[in-house]
């Protein structure tokens, strides 16, 4: 009896998938543009510019969304390695492409390479489209024989500190849209782009990392459905099935993850240490920190051995004990422990201050008093408290931004079983989170929470957590950096096709 009702279920699930599409999601609507639209979604294949030097064809300005004149920002930029395509030169420096499936560039086929969608701009700001072709600005991709997709995305035009929350929703929720809409666009031409669709990385740095979380989170949400339709996106293939408009790997380099406990956790891991008063009243600082640990027990989040994360309340200092407290205590340790282990000294940092050997690295950083002690013989640093971090590292608590209050661009309210949106969406399966622990203008609470989480979620396939200790580099450098950790974590996660199978699975499970 088993055996017949399992055979029905199979049958069932592959009666879903057959009736929305392998790669699907049952969340996404039906959006085909209207016959007045005055867009062809269908990329014109006979416009194509090379840059001949580096072997690179691309196309630039490329409409995504049938309603991008009401953003000059949305449009988008492809580039190719020219390994990918059989050209014919037009007559007004144009080339007629096709695909080239024989063609193979890094050890990447045309039609398996990764497409790749960098995010690099503020949280709230808008992402300017490219405008004329600058080779430098895409090389690493090409190099690596991906394909890069640059998205200008809709958002504030200025970083302005005076937003209302209206303003600051309304900008960071069409970021994702739009990034949502160059997806099923390009899938939706996937039949003469080279490239596995299946294969869409968003790869955001420094606040751009905050956005590739939501964007990796969010896959088929409903709550973006109706903003897509809004900007005339395209959601549905050739064939009438509906197009994903998820992502199957989501890299965060330098993330600050100002979501909706931001202001919280700052006051909790570094604020209620520096901004400490004598008042008899709690201070607004200890109320958030407050906040905070009731929120981190109400998550009741589990370490990957299964040990239950809670923070205990405390007569020094608010909630500072706890194993939530010795998670957060032990990978800040790590961290430093990393940089001791992997720095070659003498070592010269952004300040131009050389230390000869990681002793003297440790005396320098023990100069106001020791809160971290050293044993040379194995290379190996413990420090004391994370108050001793915090008064050490963080000099300041540099003001939250002002959050959004939208469940939209929360990714914990899809990935955390706490939140509503829990299995609402199909999220990446592949995940690259990095983070600078001693920047001393963030916190790194939040993204400790996300790792958690996605630790913990049966969707996610995996995860690679770095935390840098001593790496405050440069933008350019960070790039750089960012691209060839995207490089190496492609290659270690062999990510594959989206599979959505079990995700169905599951759903159909909980609607029965």
């Amino acid at each position: 009896m088993n055996r017949i009702i399992n055979i029905i279920v199979v049958v069932i699930i592959v009666a879903i998938v057959i009736a929305i599409g392998v790669g699907t999601s049952i969340y996404a609507k039906n959006n085909i543009p209207s016959a007045k639209s005055d867009i062809d979604f269908n990329i014109d294949m006979s416009k194509w510019k090379y840059d001949k030097e580096n072997n690179v064809f691309y196309q630039i300005g490329v409409k995504y969304c049938e309603n991008s004149s009401k953003s000059e920002n949305e449009t988008m930029s492809i580039y190719v390695p020219g390994e990918y395509f059989k050209d014919t030169k037009n007559d007004d420096e144009t080339y007629t492409c096709v695909l080239n499936e024989s063609g193979e560039k890094s050890g990447h086929k045309a039609s398996e390479t990764p497409v790749i969608i960098p995010i690099d701009t503020n949280i709230n700001i808008s992402q300017k489209p490219h405008k004329e072709y600058n080779y430098s600005s895409i090389s690493a991709y090409m190099d690596l024989g991906y394909i890069c997709i640059w998205a200008g995305t809709q958002g504030m035009d200025t970083d302005k500190t005076n937003y209302s929350i209206e303003e600051y929703n309304s900008a960071v929720i069409d970021a994702i849209t739009d990034l949502k809409a160059v997806v099923t666009y390009y899938r939706f031409n996937g039949d003469v782009l080279p490239g596995d669709t299946e294969k869409i990385i968003s790869f955001g740095i420094n606040e751009g990392g905050t956005k590739s979380a939501v964007f990796g989170a969010s896959g088929d949400s409903d709550l973006y459905y109706s903003r897509l339709v809004s900007i005339g996106a395209v959601t549905e293939n050739k064939e009438g099935k509906s197009i994903s408009n998820s992502v199957n790997g989501t890299m965060c380099y330098g993330p600050v993850m100002n979501m909706e406990l931001e202001d919280s956790s700052l006051a909790w891991n570094v604020g209620q240490y520096i901004d400490k008063t004598d008042d008899e009243e709690p201070s607004e600082t200890e109320n958030r920190a407050t906040e905070f640990a009731e929120y981190i027990n109400d998550m009741k989040l589990k370490s990957e051995d299964g040990t239950l994360l809670y923070l205990n309340e405390t007569k020094d200092g608010i909630y500072t004990k706890g194993t939530f407290y010795n998670y957060i205590l032990n990978d800040v340790e790590k961290a430093l422990n990393d940089f001791l282990h992997n720095t070659k000294f003498p070592y010269t940092n952004k300040n131009s201050i050389t230390y000869g050997s990681a002793l003297d690295y440790i005396n320098f950083l023990n100069k106001d008093g020791e809160w971290i002690t050293y044993d040379e013989n194995i290379n190996n640093a413990k420090i004391k408290s994370l108050k001793d971090f915090a008064l050490n590292c963080k000099n300041t608590t540099k003001e939250g931004f002002n959050l959004t209050s939208s469940n939209a661009y929360n990714p914990l309210y899809y990935l955390s079983s706490k939140y509503k949106g829990y299995g609402s969406s199909y999220i990446s399966r592949y995940w690259n989170i990095c983070i600078e622990v001693d920047n001393n203008h963030k916190d790194f609470s939040s993204e400790e929470i996300l790792k958690i989480v996605l630790e913990k979620n049966e969707d996610v396939r995996k995860i690679k957590y770095n935390i840098l200790w001593g790496k405050e580099y440069s933008n350019e450098e960070k790039t750089k950096m960012a691209v060839q950790e995207l490089k190496l974590w492609i290659e270690s996660c062999g990510i594959t096709s989206n599979d959505k199978i079990k995700w169905l699975q599951r759903i159909y499970k909980e609607q029965k």
